[in-house]
């Protein structure tokens, strides 16, 4: 396997016009995964050759699918310029009135941590009362989060990294994200809107349309241009070295004197931790039917009916699949030889797996690759705020491969609706 991924990683990054791209970046993480997992360091625990087996076929469908799709779209073009090049603006009312709304909840949330902190608490102790709702065991506080502010937040950063490198940045939209990063970060003490932020920040420098910026001489002189792009170099490498140094000094916080080993287990384990859970649904006969991957979307559905028309309640077949699903957080299994447990960390592979087993994996890897592909192309052709803000969420769930597949997430999935339904409305 990491042959053919090592062989498909550097075509990628010769022949595409990006070199971080959604096969660079899926290749170069499964990669070191793999390579990782056998190794064996730190006593954990060996993977079985079918497992790697069925994450090779999955990686593989997964490029199949990605120069599938570059193909069409290369075909097609011409019949879809119309279409790709729509001009959105960003639907500011309901964007500043969203992010009011979760600037709100989110202070209110970190008046409660930050009670903790004083009393020299850690951010382990704040992200575990976090999962356990002990901050917020309102129901209708909840509601809120489930439905509104986590995915919300989340579309946010996207959107405001995309109209950092506008001709038009707004500086609302860029101090509600930092309001809300901060509040998030102290609130559960998780490290993924930093990483959010980060990905959502690359993927937006390196698309941005810059040659528009330099044609446009009209408005600004190459000396002016020159000084607003290396402001922008000096920006990027900022925040790229203050997420580093926040995601080190969270993961100190968190971990403690073992933050290298458990830094390898979290890019080593996903494949004991994929064979375990896969092992768990095939002994309990659970399928998932494309539940699995789809759960982003059903359980909010699920969630309000059964909130507000209680007499409908939770479908048990979807229930099931749910309670699984909530179980990867919630039950820890032993990873190591020593003892070690650890949990979520299941991989895309997974989710697919639950739903239709083999074929789920083969069929499902390859509708990843065409969707990842057409949004990559659709973005080189075409690189709008709403293009790029689209692509880098779906890099974000590139990226999260080694936890799951990330329409399974909730806040991710509601949010990437949010981004296309919501923040952004055609050009009259």
């Amino acid at each position: 396997m990491i042959l053919f991924s090592v062989l498909f990683f550097v075509i990628a990054f010769i022949t595409e016009p990006r070199k971080l791209n959604p096969l660079t970046l899926f290749l170069f993480e499964w990669i070191v995964i793999v390579f990782l997992a056998e190794r064996h360091l730190f006593g954990l625990i060996e993977t079985s050759e079918q497992t790697f087996s069925i994450i090779f076929l999955g990686t593989v469908m997964y490029v199949i699918g990605f120069y599938i799709m570059k193909i069409i779209y290369g075909i097609f073009k011409s019949k879809q310029i119309k279409f790709s090049r729509a001009n959105f603006d960003l639907n500011l009312p309901v964007i500043k009135f969203l992010s009011i709304i979760t600037i709100i909840y989110f202070s209110v949330d970190f008046v409660n941590s930050l009670v903790y902190l004083m009393q020299g608490q850690s951010l382990n102790y704040i992200r575990q009362l976090a999962q356990k709702g002990v901050l917020f065991s309102n129901p209708i506080m909840n509601a809120i989060r489930i439905i509104v502010t986590a995915p919300f937040s989340l579309a946010l950063t996207s959107i405001v990294t995309a109209n950092f490198f506008s001709k038009k940045i707004n500086n609302f939209l860029l101090i509600s994200i930092i309001l809300i990063l901060i509040f998030r970060l102290f609130s559960d003490g998780g490290r993924s809107p930093i990483v959010y932020l980060a990905i959502s920040f690359i993927i937006s420098y390196f698309y941005s349309n810059n040659e528009e910026k330099i044609e446009n001489k009209a408005l600004a002189t190459k000396k002016k241009f020159s000084i607003r792009i290396g402001k922008n170099q000096i920006i990027f490498l900022s925040i790229i070295i203050a997420t580093l140094v926040s995601l080190y000094f969270i993961t100190l916080s968190r971990s403690g004197d073992d933050s290298l080993r458990y830094t390898y287990y979290y890019f080593a384990m996903q494949p004991i931790m994929f064979e375990k859970w896969a092992n768990y649904i095939s002994s309990k006969g659970l399928i998932a039917y494309g539940m699995s991957s789809f759960n982003g979307i059903l359980f909010p559905i699920f969630y309000l009916l059964a909130n507000f028309i209680p007499s409908i309640g939770y479908l048990p077949t979807w229930r099931t699949v749910y309670d699984t699903i909530e179980l990867l957080g919630t039950q820890w299994l032993v990873i190591t030889n020593y003892g070690t447990t650890a949990n979520s960390y299941v991989s895309i592979f997974w989710s697919l797996f639950f739903d239709f087993r083999l074929p789920g994996v083969v069929i499902g890897m390859m509708l990843v690759g065409l969707i990842v592909g057409y949004s990559y192309q659709k973005v080189l052709d075409n690189p709008t705020q709403r293009n790029i803000a689209i692509y880098s969420m779906i890099m974000i769930g590139v990226f999260y491969s080694f936890q799951q597949l990330i329409t399974q997430n909730i806040y991710w999935m509601t949010g990437f609706l949010m981004l296309l339904f919501i923040a952004y409305k055609k050009e009259r």
